[in-house]
């Protein structure tokens, strides 16, 4: 009688380890897995000179790619529904930069479709403001006079609340619009 007890306890113990283990360990794996394989498809296209740049943070880690819509990365059928689309029609001044009120679960993997045209030519970028610590994130890599037409595919980023934005890093004033996709 004795040595069952034994036997459950030690059963139970090595159970509670296990789980412990899985729990603590697969998600950080699955994160990294995921990133990897989207620096890894980053890569791929571009040695195969497709027009793809890489989404920098500021501190020059990769936290995915941009990829303009073309032959090889056409825009998405207007048939298939997107978990979610919002439109934009912002006008932001000089130097600033502006936050939908709209927020997304977004991590590691995900892909946002973006087509969004400026008013006027000026620097832009594309901004995430993470709503959990209330941080923002630009895309070094983003930079354009003239819109966003094609798909960005994240890596290297924690599973957090976050909110679409424009930086307007310009002289003067631009209307943003347009729609963006999850």
């Amino acid at each position: 009688m004795r040595m069952i007890k034994i036997l459950k306890k030690s059963i139970a113990i090595i159970g509670m380890a296990a789980l412990m283990l899985f729990m603590n360990f697969q998600p950080a794996m699955a994160k990294e897995n995921v990133t990897d394989s989207v620096i890894q498809e980053f890569i791929e296209k571009k040695e195969k000179g497709l027009d793809v740049y890489e989404l920098l943070d500021e501190a020059g880690n990769i936290i995915g790619y941009y990829e303009p819509y073309s032959e090889t990365n056409p825009e998405p059928n207007e048939g298939i529904m997107p978990l979610y689309s919002s439109t934009i029609n912002w006008t932001i001044g000089a130097g600033r930069y502006k936050y939908g009120t709209n927020q997304y679960t977004l991590s590691s993997g995900d892909t946002i479709n973006v087509k969004i045209e400026q008013s006027r030519t000026g620097k832009s970028y594309l901004t995430f403001q993470n709503r959990d610590t209330n941080s923002s994130l630009r895309f070094e890599k983003t930079e354009t006079d003239d819109g966003w037409n094609g798909t960005i595919k994240l890596a290297g980023i924690n599973k957090a609340v976050w909110s679409f934005g424009i930086e307007n890093a310009s002289d003067n004033t631009i209307t943003y619009s347009g729609t963006y996709d999850l």
